[in-house]
């Protein structure tokens, strides 16, 4: 559509693509989306509020005149993917840039591994309304910002004030329209998110490393020195050993007084830990090995948990990682020091491996060393005689863990998985063993649930029990039968039906005060209006007092018909038009059921 050289529209810092179309389409004086961009091709793909809009070209042909943006421009200032680019392969970062410019966007999502993390459906529009004012006496106009759309920013990250979001529920059918915060009917349905002075400080520095990422537009960092720069700050935390192995319980543990510091809610329920005492396993596969892609809040937040900023995350070091404080102040390559760095180690703990590792000596060398410093070091056997052997096998049967079983026996680990290597049945009957000490467990656990008056489907084990051991199954469930329970509402039906009430009577209020003509009030449409058409049309029997209201607010065909009619004829009388009984008729869009307009119009008049 050639717009011509009417007017310019200045695009402003961190506006999204839909606010600049938005304003465009104000702009252009026309009534609604679909009038302004009726000649431009696909014009859907680009004009929802979306993180992704495609037929950018269409969109530059249609801008480009009038702000002077190209498509490059358009998606490096006015998208979220400079936010997600970071955290992308090169060639997932063509792909995508590809299929915005001059394709739609389907399946792009789950290539990006953004519906596998499950934090889409936790999109909102959100504003500042401190920034409203701000734009608003800076620009002149406000309008809707990259930063404060992005997941886990509950919090501006200019003004440190929590942020508001639109009801998604009323939005979602309004996905094809364009607004601006500043829209009067978008007062009604904005909603202030709660978040406590507790959560504030954190939520900020999470928005505050989400808007350097965006800011940024770096390009793509390669994965292992994402892992690597991870490792780095858990490692300044002590949440790495000596060899490079994660410490589980102490990383639990501060990830769970990490999370205590954020919201339950949101994209965040998704994210914490859902056992105790267990890391959740997205921030597991950032810090072993990262495979494939993904979102890039589980970067940043497992980055905030570890104290990092975004230069910490995209900066390139060499590939050693840097030992543990407690440990790497000791080391020394002297053999003085030597004598005093093995006698302060091993007191304090540490094993030979762990010694060696720091001071570059291997374990041989050391255990002699610790022998002739008078050490007591506990010695193992370098040949495994048949006594020891039957003693590793017998503790193996037993089900102890291999560790256990080494420490017992005074050996090492790899001598324990040395016996099991040599003896070739043994490997067998540990693995019946460990399936049947798994089948144990399950059936008790099916038993417990089951008596919990859970329905048997719903057990955890039901699956590979029904797979398994499908008869002692079925027996059980023919023994331990389902008790009957009384099912509690979930629906408080009294309060929701005297809620439900006071609104339709605001309801009918609004509909006889709003101007234009009049339409029928009935209950279609009271329940169009207040998003309760299922409710009233299959559970107004539980709804007494708004089946009540209902029949006395409602009107009958000849009551609308006369509140028709007295508005047709104050609008006449406003013109100043002369007209008589079947004029007023027409007017007022009402068709007498006799056909003669005098006579039922007098049959109005006086039912009235």
């Amino acid at each position: 559509m050639d717009t011509g050289p009417g007017f310019f529209l200045s695009p402003f810092p961190d506006e999204t693509l839909h606010s600049l179309l938005s304003r465009y389409c104000r702009l252009t004086g026309f009534a609604s989306v679909r009038q302004a961009f009726s000649n431009v091709e696909h014009s859907y793909t680009f004009t929802r509020n979306t993180s992704f809009p495609c037929h950018l070209k269409e969109s530059e042909r249609l801008l480009k005149p009038v702000t002077g943006l190209d498509t490059n421009a358009l998606i490096s200032r006015h998208t979220l993917l400079p936010y997600f680019q970071p955290f992308m392969s090169p060639e997932q970062l063509v792909m995508t840039r590809r299929q915005m410019e001059s394709r739609n966007g389907q399946g792009l999502k789950m290539r990006l591994g953004l519906i596998a993390s499950s934090l889409e459906r936790y999109v909102r529009v959100r504003f500042c309304p401190v920034c409203l004012a701000e734009d608003d006496q800076k620009h002149g106009q406000a309008y809707w910002h990259r930063v404060h759309q992005l997941p886990g920013v509950w919090i501006c990250p200019h003004h440190v004030q929590p942020l508001s979001i639109i009801e998604p529920v009323w939005i979602r059918d309004k996905a094809t329209r364009c607004f601006l915060p500043t829209d009067d009917n978008l007062d009604a349905h904005a909603l202030a998110l709660e978040v406590s002075a507790i959560q504030r400080d954190r939520l900020y520095r999470l928005a505050a490393l989400s808007w350097s990422a965006l800011d940024r537009d770096c390009d793509p960092l390669q994965h292992h020195v994402l892992q690597q720069n991870l490792l780095r700050g858990a490692q300044a935390h002590a949440l790495v050993s000596s060899t490079g192995r994660l410490r589980l319980t102490p990383l639990a543990d501060m990830l769970s007084i990490y999370f205590k510091g954020l919201p339950s809610a949101g994209e965040f329920s998704r994210l914490c830990p859902v056992r105790a005492k267990q890391a959740p396993s997205w921030v597991l596969k950032l810090l072993r090995k990262p495979r494939g892609a993904h979102h890039p809040l589980h970067y940043l937040l497992l980055a905030d948990a570890l104290e990092l900023n975004f230069d910490d995350l995209a900066v390139q070091r060499s590939v050693q990682m840097p030992m543990s404080k407690s440990i790497a102040t000791k080391v020394t390559a002297k053999t003085g020091g030597l004598a005093h760095t093995l006698k302060e180690m091993y007191s304090e703990g540490h094993s030979l491996r762990q010694i060696g590792a720091v001071t570059g000596v291997s374990v041989s060398t050391l255990h002699v060393y610790a022998v002739q410093l008078g050490i007591h070091v506990r010695a193992r056997p370098s040949i495994l005689l048949p006594a020891l052997r039957q003693q590793i096998r017998d503790q193996l049967v037993s089900g102890k863990a291999f560790s256990e079983v080494a420490t017992d026996c005074s050996v090492s680990l790899a001598s324990v998985y040395r016996v099991l290597r040599m003896e070739t049945d043994l490997k067998d009957m540990l693995s019946g063993l460990r399936v049947e000490r798994d089948r144990e467990n399950r059936r008790l656990r099916f038993i417990m649930e089951r008596e919990r008056n859970t329905a048997a489907h719903a057990c955890t084990d039901y699956a590979w029990l029904y797979r398994n051991d499908r008869v002692w199954l079925k027996g059980k469930v023919q023994c331990i039968r389902k008790i009957a329970r009384k099912r509690t509402a979930v629906i408080d039906w009294p309060s929701l039906d005297r809620e439900l009430s006071l609104r339709i009577r605001e309801c009918v209020s609004s509909l006889r005060a709003r101007p234009g003509k009049p339409l029928r009030i009935s209950v279609a449409l009271i329940g169009r209006e207040l998003n309760s058409s299922t409710l009233f049309e299959k559970k107004l029997l539980l709804l007494p007092i708004c089946s009540l209201e209902l029949k006395a607010t409602c009107e009958t065909l000849d009551q609308f018909h006369h509140r028709r009619i007295e508005w047709a004829a104050k609008e006449l009388r406003a013109r100043n038009a002369i007209f008589g009984a079947a004029t007023l008729l027409r007017f007022a869009a009402i068709r007498p059921p006799e056909g003669n307009a005098a006579s039922y119009l007098m049959k109005l008049i006086n039912e009235a």
